[in-house]
């Protein structure tokens, strides 16, 4: 089944999640799953496997810019949304599949680290408030959502059997050697790990290449014809939903198409020029474009803008270091020098330059909404359950739902 996903430097559009938890607008996200549906079907792919439905409870968590916050009525409302617009009015010909995940929330792991490793096995619900992380995933089940994948964690492998759910359920794993994607099965082969995700119901193993195990279960092992024959019936009828597109012809790609209607170029980007969060300003004034030279030398400015990171640990390995974790403190010294140096700090969320340097030269005004709480202090984060939301009555860098104006 071809799919788009986008950790591929190639993806097609950028990253949904910035975008549409800020617009917290059900209508926009439809909008724009509808193109993105018009841009993927034009290229060929028929699976967008990188819809996140975690809830945003713990602050230190890598992936909190992939979903739609802390708030599990909205979240779910918004999925519904982004479903309905990648499949269209009923799931058909000129559909594609929107993947879940990460069943049953990947967000409540110990000291808020990244489930794909073996350090972020553990998820903790400290707050009996596992039943909440549920509420989005209920909802996409009664939408008819096409495919679900589940979270990597000891309490899914122990206590959750994914075939309860019914259709098409999905594995992962990008290739790499990460163990936490044999936690509580670490003592068994490899082909006995893979007759366990077949026995668990799953279909496609996803950026996996096991083929050789597959093909030697099915003919030396206990894999029956029958149940390779389900996972392909689910598989053939996500990439052909009708039998109309049995031909070649009808599913081949149309480049002219797919730039017509690619969003890198389209009016969604626009709508994206309004979040942003001003945190320090000093009453400073927005410039004045026709007053602006750009110039080779940082010696001849009068002004730079510098786009940075915020600050974390670092780790190693390619697929780990796409996950910023941890908490860097700065020193008194740090933060003294870096005020001497900067006249404004900007916050944003997976802007486009066009949209930030808009904010910038006063051609918009920076607001959005943020689904969730960004204390000052990592104490607080600390003291909180990792599976309720935050309740921080301290200093805080960002509030959670408020919108802020220049």
């Amino acid at each position: 089944m071809l799919a788009a996903s986008p950790l591929a430097s190639s993806a097609p559009s950028f990253t949904d999640g910035q975008f549409g938890h800020l617009a917290s607008d059900p209508a926009l996200v439809r909008k724009f799953a509808e193109v993105v549906r018009e841009e993927y079907s034009a290229a060929g792919f028929r699976c967008a496997p990188h819809r996140t439905l975690d809830l945003a409870m713990e602050p230190r968590w890598a992936r909190l810019s992939d979903n739609w916050g802390e708030d599990a009525s909205l979240t779910a409302e918004m999925i519904v949304s982004y479903i309905e617009g990648f499949h269209g009015d009923g799931f058909g010909p000129h559909s594609v599949a929107a993947v879940t995940k990460y069943f049953p929330g990947g967000c409540p792991v110990e000291n808020g680290e990244v489930f794909h490793f073996s350090y972020g096995r553990t998820t903790n619900y400290p707050g009996n408030n596992f039943g909440y992380h549920l509420v989005p995933f209920k909802a996409i089940i009664a939408a008819r959502a096409r495919a679900m994948m589940p979270h990597y964690s000891r309490i899914v492998l122990r206590s959750y059997r994914p075939q309860r759910l019914g259709g098409l359920i999905t594995n992962q794993n990008f290739g790499q050697s990460m163990p936490a994607k044999a936690c509580c099965a670490e003592h068994l082969s490899e082909p006995e790990r893979v007759l366990k995700i077949l026995n668990a119901g799953a279909d496609p193993i996803g950026s996996e290449h096991v083929t050789d195990m597959l093909v030697d279960l099915i003919w030396n092992g206990p894999v029956s014809e029958e149940r390779i024959d389900t996972s392909v019936r689910r598989l053939l009828r996500e990439k052909y939903p009708s039998p109309s597109l049995t031909t070649r012809s009808s599913i081949r790609a149309q480049p002219s198409v797919a730039r017509a209607t690619s969003i890198l170029s389209s009016w969604v980007p626009r709508l994206s020029a309004a979040p942003g969060t001003p945190l320090t300003n000093n009453d400073t004034v927005p410039l004045r474009r026709a007053r602006v030279a750009v110039v080779d030398t940082p010696d001849e400015a009068d002004l730079a803008l510098l786009k940075v990171e915020a600050p974390s640990f670092p780790r190693s390995g390619a697929f780990q270091k796409r996950f910023t974790s941890g908490f860097s403190n700065s020193t008194k010294r740090r933060k003294a020098r870096q005020a001497k140096i900067y006249a404004a700090v900007f916050a944003t969320y997976g802007v486009s330059p066009d949209a930030f340097l808009d904010v910038v030269f006063g051609l918009a005004k920076p607001e959005g909404r943020l689904p969730f709480d960004l204390p000052r202090f990592i104490a607080a984060v600390e003291a909180q359950f990792e599976d309720v939301p935050l309740r921080y009555r301290g200093p805080r860098l960002l509030v959670r739902r408020r919108k802020w104006h220049a």
